[in-house]
């Protein structure tokens, strides 16, 4: 296991610490100099020795971005104000962050810090300050799925390692819903992760708790970090609504009725978001990312969003073409939803320690550079994701759903890929997979992502794989 944790680490493929990454931490501050930002700001900074503070004009990100090819930064904090922040400014971001080298991938792994105001953005810096300074951890999970949309993961693996398991349910019809909510909102302090399932607007989620229900209750949620998939939880400000007419209404919701500022003044180091229309499916994702591989909030986001570019480049897509959809329209809305996401926190922090053996990187054992490579990768019965942990995207429940699974290839420097292809599946279903695959550049290192896309109903795929394990042969062809 050492020498993989190395070869890892070597690759670029693992978090290092913030002490390793000292001269590759940013703190972008969206404000001008001597604004009250400037506080949350530095009190970032100083978790991170040697971290750059740069500021940029959040409707201009151009010299942010010139700032960034210099730096090559491994995270970068962006911290603003709320009335910068929406939609529009997230997509915008990603498709930055997607520029610093030659590769679509995204290129660093980001977050954002923001408030009511100053105060409420300083406050929350200090929180996730206090969390690296004192490596707080309860290892207490709690999942909460409302209106009938039950798509939070089992955790009997977890429950196993000494990990507590606190999971609510309850159906939009349900006559003791409001009563049954409001006994159980206690049970959301003393979490290390909340993930929260349902429907939901800037306010809230749909026939569950509120921006004011949170506030109203006093609850204590540090030291979690939360994850929601109900739309539009993400919003601190300004969203945007179909009118009706073909067209779009701007809303700008208030500081108080705004449910990620609630959760934010109530002590979250971290919260991962829609700020606009997005998927219960890809929080499944993110969940599993942090709780089950142990990698960085930061990281986790970053390969939702690099998943997201295999899906543009899937649908022929250009990464610009984010910009030119609308927000509040879901029609594309694998493409759609992953850039409607954000997280809120240090990208650099965690829910658990890293746990290096779940990350699935293959490291091909042959001597030419140049030549075909021939890869097999092996997941023993129960191991494959999504077993019962899932690689869903937005489509996939049902009898027209796809079943994904992903690793990455760690490619000698210099070698170029022409073409990725499936040689053979153990699972007959699965043996018209669709293979998606990209190339990342790390610096002067080189990534190959993989995406198997599995056809048909997802969930009898899973059930296959989780009896039988998953053996694949995969053919690359260098040019």
């Amino acid at each position: 296991m050492k020498s993989l944790v190395l070869a890892l680490a070597l690759l670029g493929l693992l978090p290092s610490s913030s002490s390793a990454d000292a001269d590759r931490y940013v703190v972008a501050l969206g404000a001008p100099e001597g604004d009250a930002y400037e506080a949350a700001a530095c009190e970032i900074a100083s978790l991170h020795a040697g971290a750059t503070i740069v500021r940029f004009d959040p409707v201009d990100l151009d010299a942010l971005s010139a700032e960034l090819r210099a730096i090559r930064p491994r995270y970068v904090c962006v911290v603003l104000p709320r009335e910068a922040m929406d939609v529009k400014l997230a997509r915008r971001f990603l498709l930055m962050a997607t520029g610093i080298d030659e590769d679509p991938f995204v290129d660093f792994s980001y977050g954002f810090v923001t408030g009511a105001d100053a105060e409420g953005a300083l406050a929350f810096a200090r929180n996730i300050a206090r969390k690296a300074r004192e490596g707080t951890r309860t290892k207490s999970i709690l999942s909460c799925a409302i209106c009938d949309m039950d798509v939070c993961q089992t955790w009997e693996e977890d429950e196993a390692g000494g990990w507590k398991h606190t999971h609510l349910a309850v159906g939009a019809g349900d006559a003791d819903r409001a009563t049954y909510l409001l006994e159980n909102l206690p049970q959301l302090a003393g979490n290390d992760l909340i993930h929260l399932t349902g429907h939901g607007g800037p306010d809230g989620i749909g026939d569950g708790w509120s921006a004011a229900d949170i506030a109203k209750s006093g609850v204590d949620l540090y030291p979690a970090v939360a994850v929601s998939c109900a739309c539009y939880t993400g919003v601190v400000g300004k969203c945007y609504f179909p009118d009706g007419a073909g067209g779009m209404r701007e809303y700008d919701s208030p500081p108080d009725q705004c449910f990620a500022l609630a959760l934010i003044r109530a002590g979250v180091t971290g919260y991962f978001a829609g700020v606009d229309g997005w998927h219960g499916l890809i929080s499944m994702r993110v969940v599993s990312a942090l709780l089950h591989e142990g990698v960085t909030c930061g990281d986790a986001a970053r390969e939702t969003y690099d998943r997201m570019v295999l899906q543009w480049r899937e649908k022929g897509y250009s990464p610009e073409r984010i910009l030119e959809m609308k927000e509040g329209d879901l029609e594309e809305a694998r493409c759609v939803t992953g850039s409607n996401m954000v997280f809120f926190g240090d990208p650099a922090s965690r829910v658990r320690d890293s746990r290096p053996d779940r990350v699935r990187v293959v490291i091909p054992d042959r001597n030419a550079v140049g030549g075909p490579i021939s890869l097999a990768v092996r997941y023993e019965a129960g191991e494959a994701p999504g077993s019962p942990y899932s690689y869903y995207t937005c489509e996939d429940f049902g009898p027209q759903g796809r079943k994904e699974i992903a690793f990455d290839v760690a490619l000698p420097a210099g070698e170029k890929i022409d073409s990725v292809r499936l040689q053979k599946v153990n699972v007959e279903e699965a043996s018209t997979a669709q293979v998606l695959w990209g190339e990342d550049l790390r610096g002067r290192r080189r990534v190959l992502h993989v995406v198997l896309v599995f056809p048909g109903d997802a969930n009898a795929i899973a059930k296959r794989l989780e009896e039988e394990g998953l053996s694949v042969s995969i053919a690359i062809s260098p040019r």
